[in-house]
């Protein structure tokens, strides 16, 4: 059985210049159960394309969110969109694969642009061919039967994780039967099937990803390439903000044994010594971090590597370890620099905590990116003050930062689903156009420090 597996055309939060590791990992699955992986980046194509098509193309998605909604719910025509998806479309070599998945996951976000430039490609491939599709990304489980209550295009949905959702799917595909218990969501008939309870897998299942070497030369036109790994899932925060999809489930990690192996193996076949790490934080566990970066200098792996982390919990000792093993940039989430604002949002940290670790970082010469949330709830107009004190007193220690307008960052939510309408108007309310001249106005403070917002690619792909 040959199974695509494709990245549509993106903008937005997490759209980042390395490739898709769910991807990576559902194709090495697909090969350990004996079918072939056809893998499709029209992420990365898009980049490198010479014309204006997948501009157009998500251009059209962007400034017509209501209108695209409809044209993929059944409900209207759009001539426009359905000949650029058309367009796109014929660019994928199907091979004849029985089934299409489309991952719309960016760095654990939802970007809406990415969820439906896919299901407008997918809509085409279907008419086609009427083949069954499916999509993953491991999103919050309540959204997958919203989809495909929502989206008759779409037959299946893994739901996390999706290792194990995949394998079940392939076996069920394989067999032609359904089997009483399911860990996806899947339509029959006219009848919307979820799981009992949302299965958690073993790290130690999580195979070591494939990446395909013709998809990667498009990586390397633009960037030396920087492969995803992650070490571990969840989050020992519980933030109310968050719409992580293993918020609250505690963390699950891969052995060290099988790290190594993992990087080893990576960095060998791909000719890369470059990774980021897309764990939530990388210093879940300090014993576990300090084992992590002993095992990588004693395997002398001699890779470079990004990760989130808190800012909790890192000592001075820790974090030259850190550096030693390969680290060049810890990328936290500060959130706000007012204590009322963290501890309503529950962090579990503070500033002074922050700027210790920030001044370790510097020391130690491990640069630091800050992500800042604007406009939330309880907000006052003296915790932006506050945040920008922050910034002031700790300027220097700042590589590099971002600000989100809280609530309005473009990526799938709930009322996406169920009244995309009211979507629309929150994106352009009163209310949003002041969250985001806050954030823009936070934006332009933090660059009088010449403090940007920088991708991680090209942090990472800097001289050490």
């Amino acid at each position: 059985m040959k199974v695509l597996l494709c990245n549509p055309p993106a903008r937005g939060p997490g759209c980042v210049v390395s490739p898709p590791l769910d991807i990576a990992n559902l194709a090495s699955i697909t090969f350990e159960m004996g079918h072939k992986p056809i893998i499709e980046d029209l992420f990365i194509k898009s980049k490198t394309a010479e014309n204006n098509l997948f501009k157009l193309f998500l251009n059209i998605i962007e400034n017509n969110i209501s209108e695209t909604y409809q044209y993929l719910c059944g409900k209207r025509p759009f001539f426009l969109l359905d000949l650029c998806a058309e367009k796109i479309a014929s660019m994928i070599n199907e091979d004849n694969a029985e089934i299409l998945g489309f991952t719309i996951n960016s760095l654990q976000q939802f970007p809406y642009t990415k969820f439906f430039s896919a299901l407008s490609i997918a809509k085409k491939l279907k008419e086609k061919n009427d083949v069954k599709i499916f999509l993953f990304g491991s999103f919050p489980p309540r959204y997958s039967a919203f989809m495909l209550k929502r989206f008759g295009i779409i037959d299946y949905v893994l739901v996390q994780d999706d290792e194990v959702s995949f394998r079940d799917l392939i076996r069920k595909i394989e067999s032609g039967k359904n089997h009483q218990k399911i860990t996806f969501c899947l339509r029959e008939k006219s009848k919307v099937i979820s799981p009992d309870k949302f299965t958690l897998g073993d790290m130690e299942d999580v195979p070591t990803p494939f990446f395909d070497k013709e998809i990667l030369k498009y990586y390397r036109k633009l960037v030396n390439l920087v492969l995803p790994y992650e070490v571990s899932r969840g989050c020992v925060n519980n933030c109310f903000f968050c719409y992580s999809p293993l918020k609250g489930m505690g963390i699950r990690n891969k052995s060290l044994r099988k790290v190594v192996e993992d990087l080893s193996i990576l960095s060998k076949k791909y000719k890369t010594k470059k990774f980021h790490f897309l764990d939530s934080e990388i210093n879940f566990d300090r014993k576990y971090l300090l084992s992590f970066c002993k095992s990588l200098l004693e395997n002398k792996l001699e890779i470079k590597w990004t990760a989130l982390a808190i800012p909790k919990n890192l000592g001075k000792a820790d974090i030259e370890l850190m550096k030693e093993a390969g680290c060049v940039q810890l990328r936290f989430g500060a959130e706000s620099g007012s204590e009322r604002i963290l501890a309503r949002m529950d962090k579990n940290t503070n500033t002074k905590e922050m700027e210790r670790i920030l001044k370790d970082c510097k020391k130690t010469g491990i640069k630091s990116h800050l992500s800042f949330i604007v406009g939330l709830p309880e907000e006052k107009e003296n915790d932006m003050v506050k945040t920008k004190e922050f910034v002031s007193r700790n300027h220097e220690l700042i590589y590099s930062a971002n600000v989100c307008p809280y609530n309005i960052l473009k990526h799938i939510d709930l009322t996406f689903f169920s009244d995309i309408d009211n979507y629309v108007r929150n994106l352009v309310s009163k209310d949003s156009i002041k969250k985001l001249i806050k954030a823009r106005e936070l934006e332009r403070y933090l660059k009088q420090f010449n403090i940007y917002s920088l991708d991680i690619i090209d942090v990472i792909n800097q001289k050490y």
